[in-house]
């Protein structure tokens, strides 16, 4: 199956499976921001396309999903500047020996703060944990 086209694959039962045994190692939860609805299976490769192991799917909500493949439709300025006012930067402009997950505390306070009761709450959640890499 290492030759099958990957639109094909991906409608066939085999990833189907694969997806779902994915989904319940992951206790049905975004392994980047815990949402745990609109899950999807997502390939970290594709060089064992129809013989993935493990490791080689990562399960993501949609949102999470969109960001991984640079097509988050959020509109994210707003949230950066606040991220940015309250020296919260992106995993990739930290100092060496900084603490994403400390910042990503931070983070989800401010937004909390700012957001809360907002329809669009979980959306900023996963930009965030997506703009510090945690």
């Amino acid at each position: 199956m290492a030759n099958v086209a990957y639109e094909k694959y991906i409608q066939s039962p085999e990833w189907r499976i694969r997806a779902d045994m994915a989904k319940y190692r992951a206790g049905f939860l975004c392994q980047s921001c815990g949402k745990t609805s609109d899950l999807q299976a997502h390939h970290r490769t594709y060089e064992r396309l129809g013989h993935e192991l493990p490791d080689d799917i990562e399960v993501l909500c949609s949102e999470c999903h969109k960001a991984r493949h640079g097509k988050l439709l959020y509109e994210h300025k707003p949230i950066e500047r606040l991220l940015r006012a309250h020296a919260i930067v992106p995993r990739r402009e930290m100092r060496p020996g900084s603490n994403p997950w400390r910042a990503y505390s931070k983070a989800k306070t401010i937004c909390w703060n700012h957001y809360r009761g907002h329809e669009e709450y979980d959306r900023v959640i996963c930009w965030v944990t997506n703009y510090l890499g945690v």
